[in-house]
């Protein structure tokens, strides 16, 4: 748009040179158009004038009629900014040095904030600059073109629809004015993670929680902070470790129960000699309970005397109270036996230390443990009741030569290659093997005892020549004497004696 200057001879000349390019310029325009129409100088007689006035008001009409339609594109109906000039300003670049620059860097202040006002004369948008800095105000800005901040960059608010985060390196980020929905945690590599009731160190793996409660939507694995307990559940059971004890209890409780299925603690229960409080570790169960090996434990499971009375493949210590049928302590030890051994070292009967000990499976020539007898070793094996229990019925236990009690028996049903042949001389050996007494030895040198016993030394026998009423050990070292034979041996000479005496006595009638 330009701006007119009518000579003396009537020609209209370019006074100044403006590009319309937004509203303000369009203000600028109207106003500069509106102070150079007053500019018109007249160097014309009448003649002239009337012809220079006829040219004149063509080019005052052509410039009004462009002044409106700028004025038209510019703003709509209402007085707005219209959206064609809006599309034209979209597609201008502002550069330093450009025409537009210097055009808007000429117009006066009030040509400026003509253009920026609306009718109201409510600012549309607000490009300051001083030596401070530059203020863009306005209700909306779009840039569409990559922007690179150099310094500090401060926001209100930040709607952003994509962030690099590994520019962003050091700070705090405030959760509470923070809302992420979607976070990668490969990239969480260090730091803590702490709040009002919880810390998560990822340098040390320390976490530490405050109070809160961690568990799963049915509750089968639940860790409460503030009831200060753990657990977990099935259908039958839930275990739970509180206050120091661990309890399997009933699956829909959450606490200690008084009489829990099984409970383990550590409970004070006795005093020392020197008033010192002892604790105990307690496991115990409601009904029964059953610790052994995986490998035939489920044959503790049975009920009734087929079982505890055969062939038992458990492993472990099963024990509970009587519930309809009798269940008894058992230690089992399936294949392999069990030894229950304590006490203090004696010497054994090779001369060795050895421990009291009761072995069930022992053998004595295969495995030790895998066998069918039942080993007591000590130096005394008592059974106090048996002293205080008598019988009249003959003697019937006899001790073997590896310790064995076996019963005495005398039956026919016992016996094979049976001979009734015993010679008389036999009797008169037996008569002519001496009686003697003596001092135990064992019993001396262990308590001094000199009690004097009476009878037979084993080895008078043997060398009579008696070996049938000598006991010999595992060496085949004369050891004891048969004492209950000893007699029987006299009967072939009392039965010599009888017919001996019934014939004197036929001869003497």
């Amino acid at each position: 748009m330009t701006k007119a200057q009518t000579t003396a001879d009537g020609a209209v000349t370019t006074v100044g040179n403006y590009q319309t390019s937004n509203d303000a310029r369009v203000k600028a325009a109207e106003t500069s158009i509106a102070q150079n129409s007053k500019d018109i100088t007249l160097r014309a007689t009448t003649s002239d004038l009337n012809s220079a006035k006829s040219d004149l008001n063509s080019s005052i009409s052509q410039v009004k009629i462009t002044a409106d339609s700028i004025s038209n594109f510019v703003r709509d109906s209402n007085g707005n900014i219209s959206s064609d000039f809006q599309t034209a300003l979209s597609k201008t670049s502002i550069i330093t040095g450009s025409t537009l620059a210097a055009s808007i860097q000429t117009q006066t202040s009030s040509q400026i904030t003509s253009a920026l006002t609306d009718n109201n004369g409510k600012i549309i948008s607000l490009i300051n600059q001083d030596s401070s800095g530059v203020q863009i105000a306005g209700k909306n800005l779009a840039i569409t073109a990559d922007t690179t901040v150099d310094g500090n960059f401060w926001a209100k608010q930040v709607n952003a629809v994509q962030v690099n985060a590994s520019n962003i390196t050091v700070g705090t980020l405030n959760g509470n004015q923070v809302n992420i929905t979607n976070i990668n945690a490969n990239n969480i590599v260090s730091g803590a993670i702490s709040g009002a009731n919880l810390n998560i160190n990822l340098n040390t793996g320390s976490v530490v929680f405050q109070k809160g409660r961690i568990n799963s939507s049915d509750y089968t694995t639940d860790i409460n902070i503030d009831q200060g307990y753990i657990s977990t559940a099935n259908g039958d059971t839930r275990v739970i470790l509180k206050n120091g004890q661990l309890q399997l209890t009933s699956p829909d409780y959450y606490d200690l129960q008084t009489n829990p299925y099984l409970s383990i603690s550590n409970n004070p229960r006795t005093f020392d000699s020197t008033g010192k409080l002892i604790y105990s570790a307690v496991l115990s169960a409601r009904d029964r309970v059953v610790i052994g090996n995986k490998d035939g434990i489920s044959s503790m499971f049975f009920s009734g005397d087929t079982f505890y009375l055969g062939q038992s493949s458990f492993y472990g210590l099963s024990s509970g109270k009587t519930i309809g049928d009798a269940i008894p302590t058992v230690v089992g030890g399936g294949a392999t036996g069990v030894v229950l051994v304590g006490g203090s070292t004696y010497t054994n009967t090779i001369g060795g230390n050895d421990s009291p000990s009761i072995i069930v499976g022992w053998s004595p020539g295969g495995s030790v443990y895998s066998g069918n007898r039942v080993m007591i070793r000590g130096d005394y094996f008592h059974v106090g009741a048996v002293y205080n229990k008598t019988s009249s019925a003959s003697s019937n236990v006899v001790v073997a030569a590896d310790g064995a009690l076996v019963r005495s028996s005398s039956a026919r049903k016992y016996k094979l290659d049976i001979k009734n042949n015993i010679p008389i001389a036999d009797s008169l050996k037996l008569i002519d093997v001496p009686l003697s007494t003596w001092v135990d030895k064992h019993e001396h040198e262990e308590n001094g005892s000199n009690e004097r016993y009476f009878g037979m030394i084993a080895e008078d026998l043997r060398d009579a020549g008696l070996e049938y009423l000598v006991q010999y050990g595992e060496d085949n070292e004369v050891e004891g004497i048969n004492y209950d034979r000893v007699t029987l041996l006299l009967i072939p000479l009392v039965k010599e004696l009888k017919e001996r005496i019934e014939e004197l006595e036929s001869e003497g009638k």
